[in-house]
């Protein structure tokens, strides 16, 4: 999906190994090295993803095709993002042997590029690396290493919230999902690892900035808003915890008696990012009041992806069938239950439950099975692939990376947001859209 870009959107410096990306909006970029690779633009696409190409991207060089670089090109790829208006870095690189680097396992090593990455006064966002697995406290690996006042480092875990890659409980502060990403190209890569956890982190750092540009003038607040963004499980970090982007609770809830009008005849929808994938199970709560309805389907939330065939696999999807005048869920291949107004439906990859009598229904989904991760948004209003959109009236969006049980789910319309803390994801009551893109809008609140 391509965005217009304005003026608020961030711009993230991406150094690694490409000199151009085939997607979003680039500003002009260096190249310090010879050659390319795709880990950059698949480093890039990812951070793009996340928010919603809300940015824009200074494609910096340094690894060229052989994912090799210099502490020199380094240096001047740090230098040009400060000195170019880059409002954040995500420096997705580790000095490895392969560098032909005396000291890149050794205490005090490249002083002048930890000053560089100090003097810029940006937010750093690198990741932890993979190379053993290795606890970066006792083990010194570059950059986390530097250890620097506007430096955030990255761990990958896998779907059951496992660290795979390296980690340290002070040089390490953060883990993000790093397994069955999908890549720029839109199918699974081929490896995991924790470069693709650190562009999800950049990727909150921009949509914060966005939301509030005061931040860019105050890093340290801004690196302490973004490590804010964590659910706590205990892993060997700094803050314990897998970075959770909708964890914070809203500071003041919306009021009651509100939703979105959603016209479609406008094609209107809504899109909040990347919410379902590399988890165990997904819960989905929305509650939709149907008007006039026209054509076979209106999609009322979806987010899918493309498997490593380059096959769709639905990995959520909710809509009203007026074929069946029945609700609709699908998600390919998996076990599956939608909750109508409570009452349980149950099948496997796709399955249908009764239009009850009332003014707005309350519908659950819960998928029973791992979600693979899509770089798909996760989109109201519509289907994936926009069509099918929605004529109706939505007013609370929840959505919870793990499969809650029957009685949560029974809770849920009395207190929306109680279940689980820890595990939602997303929670809009009352439309009150946060981290979400209107497009075709603006929606009409009634």
């Amino acid at each position: 999906m391509s965005w217009e870009n304005s003026e608020r959107d961030p711009t993230v410096a991406v150094i690694d190994s490409a000199s151009s990306f085939p997607f979003g909006q680039s500003v002009s970029g260096a190249s310090f090295s010879s050659g390319e690779n795709d880990h950059g633009r698949n480093t890039a696409h990812i951070m793009w993803r996340v928010c919603d190409g809300r940015v824009k991207l200074m494609p910096l060089n340094v690894l060229g095709s052989s994912l090799t670089g210099t502490e020199q090109g380094l240096i001047d790829a740090v230098e040009f993002a400060a000195a170019n208006g880059a409002d954040i870095i995500q420096m997705i690189v580790i000095i490895s042997p392969a560098w032909n680097m005396p000291g890149f396992d050794q205490p005090g090593s490249f002083p002048n590029l930890k000053q560089a990455i100090i003097d810029t006064g940006k937010l750093v966002v690198c990741s932890a690396g993979n190379v053993g697995a290795v606890d970066l406290d006792v083990m010194p690996t570059y950059p986390p290493e530097f250890a620097t006042p506007n430096m955030i480092v990255t761990a990958g875990v896998d779907e059951n919230d496992v660290i795979f890659s390296n980690h340290g409980a002070t040089k390490c502060h953060l883990a993000a999902p790093a397994t069955n990403i999908d890549s720029y190209l839109g199918v699974e890569m081929a490896q995991d690892g924790s470069s693709w956890a650190g562009p999800q982190v950049a990727g909150l750092a921009a949509i914060l900035l966005r939301l509030d540009p005061a931040l860019k003038d105050n890093v340290t607040a801004f690196r302490a808003k973004v490590l804010e963004y964590v659910d706590n499980i205990g892993l060997n970090v700094s803050t314990g915890g897998r970075l959770n982007a909708f964890y914070p609770p809203l500071a003041t809830p919306p009021p009651p008696g509100n939703a979105w009008l959603f016209d479609q005849t406008q094609s209107q929808y809504v899109d909040y990012g990347p919410r379902l994938g590399g988890l165990p199970g997904g819960t989905v709560a929305v509650r939709v009041k149907m008007l006039t309805i026209a054509g076979s389907h209106h999609n009322v939330v979806s987010q899918w992806r493309y498997n490593p065939s380059n096959q769709r696999d639905k990995t959520f999807l909710i809509s009203r069938s007026n074929v069946t005048n029945t609700w609709h869920m699908e998600s390919d291949g998996r076990p599956i239950d939608l909750f109508v107004d409570g009452v349980k439906y149950s099948g496997t990859s796709s399955l249908n439950g009764p239009v009850p009598n009332g003014s707005g229904q309350w519908l659950v989904g819960r998928v029973n099975a791992a979600i693979p991760t899509s770089a798909t948004p996760f989109r109201v209003g519509s289907q994936s692939d926009l069509a099918n959109y929605l004529n109706g009236e939505v007013s609370d969006v929840l959505a919870w990376n793990a499969a809650l049980t029957d009685e949560e789910i029974a809770a849920i319309p009395a207190d929306p947001a109680a279940a689980r803390p820890g595990n939602l994801v997303l929670r809009d009551l009352h439309t009150n859209v946060i981290g979400g893109t209107v497009v075709n809008g603006p929606l009409v609140r009634i």
